[in-house]
């Protein structure tokens, strides 16, 4: 994504955000195993707005990339099919977010800050482990935990924080009702 790219490299910062990611089916030929690595950056002046009316916000919440600006995140996840029913699932994600908001810029033009991510750097390193359950008669189940912990938390040095997260869907698909 490109929301503003400067043709002379020096009136303010290039507001640049992308993704670059792999996927594969059975790597390597490990039958029944799907694999995925990505690395997504929104740089800190992505967003630069200094009008209200122009942010990149719907009812507080960015448009674009769901974190918003001056962050980064690397993702690395395996999915094995155990079985035509059973998926087993692990993910590791490292996240960097930086003090930079969508609305920072409201009051001023776009800074030019080089530096990324600006400021007391969140880092927040996580894993995720999940079961999914295909059933019969259009059921899915899904349980999965996450444990995140994050370092220098909501950009405040020194501080941290762990998370446990424990969800369980179910899922009931209609079917022919809308036909």
């Amino acid at each position: 994504m490109i929301d503003d790219f400067q043709i002379d490299f020096k009136s303010e910062p290039d507001q640049v955000g992308y993704k670059l990611g792999v996927d594969a089916l059975e790597p390597l030929g490990l039958s029944r195993l799907f694999t995925k690595v990505s690395y997504t950056r929104v740089n800190t002046t992505v967003y630069g707005q200094n009008q209200p009316q122009n942010l990149w916000l719907h009812f507080g919440q960015p448009i674009g990339y769901f974190g918003g600006n001056d962050q980064d995140r690397f993702l690395a996840l395996l999915r094995y099919h155990l079985s035509p029913m059973v998926d087993l699932e692990s993910e590791f994600q490292f996240n960097r977010r930086g003090e930079g908001r969508i609305q920072q810029h409201l009051h001023s033009g776009v800074p030019f800050q080089p530096k990324f991510p600006t400021g007391v750097v969140e880092k927040s390193p996580s894993i995720r482990l999940a079961a999914r359950l295909y059933g019969p008669d259009m059921i899915d189940a899904r349980l999965e935990g996450t444990y995140t912990h994050y370092d220098n938390y909501r950009n405040v040095c020194g501080a941290s924080n762990d998370r446990f997260d424990l969800n369980l869907l179910l899922t009931y698909y209609l079917q022919g009702i809308f036909y």
